[in-house]
């Protein structure tokens, strides 16, 4: 039960943890002979749950667009920063939802992409985009990082030096 194996249907019975039944390896384990965490479907299914939640809670946003530039897999961040509000975003053309310029050249020229810096007009934010391409799953794996107070304070400085300057410069003639 501890493992989700709790009605006969849930049995798998594949040998991979070296005994011939579910029901054989449950035993071992209840008198000590093997570890809960023996079984193999059991492992893989926490490992892709664990991952599954990883990228939905990262503060980054995460997207994955296949080679015909189909969104796959995108998180919440990844729509909170390009403004996508459809519920059924996977599986859509990545044109419909976000600008795919980036994803575009780095699959022409089949080089990745690191640290681009981007403008979103829709969110009206900046981002940090990286994209690497994934050949054995033919998937363009995109990570996008919300530098839009990094970008606003730099502007706000650049303001200020050329207000600077501007008044340096009329001191100086009139001087």
């Amino acid at each position: 039960a501890k493992i989700g194996k709790t009605e006969k249907a849930d049995e798998l019975n594949c040998g991979a943890c070296g005994y011939n039944t579910c029901r054989e390896k449950a035993w071992a384990v209840a008198n000590g002979y093997a570890h809960i965490d023996m079984c193999v479907p059991y492992m893989r299914e926490r490992a892709e749950s664990m991952s599954f939640e990883i990228i939905q809670n990262s503060p980054n946003g995460i997207i994955l667009l296949d080679k015909e530039f189909k969104i796959q897999e995108i998180n919440r961040k990844a729509k909170e920063l390009w403004g996508i509000t459809d519920p059924k975003v996977e599986g859509g053309n990545a044109f419909d939802y976000i600008n795919p310029t980036e994803f575009i050249l780095a699959s022409n020229e089949n080089k990745n992409v690191y640290g681009k810096k981007i403008y979103i007009d829709k969110t009206d934010k900046y981002a940090e985009l990286t994209i690497v391409l994934l050949h054995n799953q033919d998937v363009l794996f995109g990570v996008v990082k919300d530098i839009t107070e990094q970008m606003r304070s730099e502007e706000k400085l650049n303001s200020v030096k050329y207000k600077t300057l501007e008044t340096t410069d009329e001191v100086i003639k009139k001087q």
